[in-house]
């Protein structure tokens, strides 16, 4: 349930084939094909094909990944298999596509998080579809942040959030999902 972790020889591994490979074997009758995966951030998303010589099923797995310093190029990983229930819930509506019914409850209410995370998406409320200057407004922690949405500009390659009346940004990571749309700002 712990993080693995192993020396590489450069700091610019690719994360992606690393993984693919850890995942694809066979043994007797016994094999694991990766079908389809990808990366979203520092997360590795798969569909597995997993043939046990008696059934065969396509399985999601989800692998967070890690380097742990420049000095040591040490490569981490954390795989989880999707009857866990993991956290990570950006799986790629492609692999999603291909994966087999399954009865496991966890697995199922995964399923269905990654599917509604590609729903909201759409949601013309969604962070990325809202215009410049559209204002939000969450909790974090004991005080209420209200915070508008600003076009590229200074080091900001891409839209940037910053708190209303203030000089102060604030990271769209930060922003959780349960937040209230003020107003619309500028027309799209």
């Amino acid at each position: 349930m712990g993080w693995t972790f192993y020396h590489v020889d450069k700091w610019d591994l690719d994360r992606k084939a690393e993984i693919d490979k850890m995942f694809n074997w066979s043994e007797g009758n016994k094999s694991v094909e990766v079908l389809k995966s990808a990366m979203v951030g520092t997360t590795w998303y798969g569909a597995l094909r997993v043939d046990n010589g008696e059934s065969v099923e396509v399985t999601a797995e989800v692998v967070l990944t890690a380097m742990d310093s420049k000095e040591y190029c040490n490569f981490g990983y954390k795989e989880m298999c999707e009857t866990c229930g993991p956290h990570e819930a950006k799986c790629p509506v492609g692999i999603l596509k291909l994966l087999t019914p399954i009865d496991s409850e966890w697995a199922n209410q995964w399923r269905e998080r990654c599917w509604k995370y590609h729903e909201s998406k759409k949601s013309p409320d969604a962070l990325k579809n809202l215009p410049y200057g559209a204002e939000i407004r969450f909790k974090w922690g004991n005080r209420e942040v209200e915070v508008v949405k600003r076009a590229p500009r200074y080091q900001f390659k891409t839209d940037w959030w910053q708190v209303k009346g203030e000089k102060q940004y604030w990271a769209k990571k930060r922003i959780p999902s349960e937040y209230v749309v003020v107003s619309r700002g500028e027309a799209a």
